[in-house]
């Protein structure tokens, strides 16, 4: 019964998650290349958006979509099949935990402050910034599934924040348009811009450390590895 009750759990927040990124993406598509240019700083070219195919990619460099796009197939994945126990499951399970509770403390502590958004973007701002992070963490906390404290799979998780700040600066550098003010060179510096980056990777290492610390504790951590087969990574 309560695998059952796990994996609804699982495919809800998936459905969420996921839903809210389409949902996003589709809004991208409708903005007006000028108003695209505005969220980006208001440093780029409106004609590197007049094509809608370009307004839909910019979609993929908010780390909120990034963090629930993880989330939904990951949790899609444990609505299918709970036990998950290779390595790039847990890598990529431990970052969309990490990604998605910064993104809920993020947006809702600072962004939030700067944007008001009504109508349609405010059920997507719900979707992807409110309801994702809360449930996604709560389903955790719950019915995990628990993760071995293994340092590889903090590396891991860090790897992939890092690998998405390194694109979002390449190319930053070549359509002057980032997603978010602390990250945009042309208005900070670069400087600032890294300064703010390792600190963005310095509280996701620790969030790392306390989500696979809890997993320690919290009910179902009993028995995660030993009866893991020989050669199982």
């Amino acid at each position: 019964m309560r695998d059952t009750v796990a994996r609804i759990s699982f495919g809800i927040v998936a459905l969420i998650a996921l839903g809210g990124t389409t949902l996003s993406a589709t809004l991208w598509t409708m903005t007006s290349p000028t108003d695209v240019v505005a969220f980006g700083g208001g440093h780029g070219d409106p004609a590197n958006f007049d094509n809608w195919f370009w307004r839909l990619t910019i979609t993929f460099f908010y780390f909120t979509i990034l963090s629930n796009i993880i989330v939904g197939v990951t949790y899609l994945m444990l609505a299918i099949r709970t036990e998950r126990q290779s390595t790039a499951f847990r890598t990529f399970r431990l970052f969309g935990l990490i990604a998605i509770i910064i993104t809920g403390l993020v947006v809702n502590l600072y962004l939030n402050r700067l944007y008001t958004p009504t109508g349609i973007n405010l059920v997507k701002n719900d979707l992807v910034h409110v309801l994702s992070p809360i449930l996604a963490t709560l389903t955790w906390l719950i019915f995990g599934p628990r993760t071995p404290f293994r340092f590889k799979y903090i590396v891991g998780a860090i790897g992939i924040g890092v690998a998405w700040l390194a694109v979002t600066f390449i190319h930053g550098s070549f359509i002057h348009w980032f997603p978010y003010p602390f990250l945009d060179v042309d208005a900070i510096g670069l400087t600032k811009s890294l300064i703010n980056s390792v600190a963005i990777m310095v509280i996701a290492f620790l969030l790392g450390m306390a989500i696979l610390g809890l997993d320690k504790v919290l009910p179902g951590h009993a028995a995660l590895d030993e009866a893991k087969p020989t050669g199982q990574s």
